[in-house]
């Protein structure tokens, strides 16, 4: 792994790789660092055809992320069950400022 990488990984989405009862992760760092990066890339990408789906068809924020969250369980989008949970969660984060996107 190349240690001149600046990337920070939140801890609730390294906590995804941490058995309960443990306290180290079961995949190694830059595992983790590019599953992130993945993740994140899929939050912001989907957080972005929500809003454009919220200004199409004037959806409020609950509804459209209700919309994309069976996006998010139903297609293979090469997520296990955790990571699907913590990029709604993401959704969620992202969308909180916003009555509705900018």
């Amino acid at each position: 792994m190349n240690d001149d990488r600046q990337i920070f990984v939140p801890s609730s989405f390294i906590a995804l790789f941490v058995p309960s009862g443990k306290i180290k992760p079961i995949i190694s760092r830059e595992e983790i660092e590019t599953r992130y990066d993945y993740c994140e890339d899929l939050s912001q990408l989907l957080f972005d055809q929500m809003c454009d789906k919220m200004a199409e068809l004037g959806l409020p924020v609950d509804m459209a992320l209700q919309r994309i969250s069976v996006i998010v369980t139903e297609t293979d989008l090469n997520l296990n069950d955790a990571e699907s949970v913590w990029v709604l969660s993401r959704l969620t984060e992202l969308s909180e400022p916003y009555s509705s996107c900018p």
